[in-house]
């Protein structure tokens, strides 16, 4: 996978909770190939994971899995403009993107 695959991978429809899950894995396992994209792929992979265990097993509204799919679709959007426009753009993108989610993540 790389970030335009993910990106198509998140415009089906109906997506689950497990196919939140499936799409962590995937980019947990595209990361390993070397290239530009795989710190982008590593925090995708991190946003989806938390966002699984935090909902598996409860009930949860279409709403708010739509919300958080349409969240993540809008990361992978920048993040996969910001890696066409250069190591420097693909950079502070990452940034931006990891300080804006380690907001969201609870220790």
């Amino acid at each position: 996978m790389n970030l335009e695959l993910a990106a198509a991978s998140l415009s089906r429809r109906g997506l689950g909770l497990t196919d939140i899950r499936e799409f962590a894995l995937q980019c947990r396992d595209s990361a390993r190939q070397p290239g530009g994209e795989a710190a982008a792929l590593i925090l995708l992979a991190e946003k989806a994971s938390a966002f699984f265990e935090r909902h598996e097993g409860i009930a949860m509204t279409n709403d708010a899995l739509h919300g958080f799919v349409e969240s993540l679709g809008a990361d992978v959007t920048r993040l996969r403009a910001a890696a066409m426009a250069g190591d420097a753009a693909l950079i502070e993108a990452l940034n931006a993107f990891a300080s804006a989610f380690s907001n969201d993540v609870v220790i």
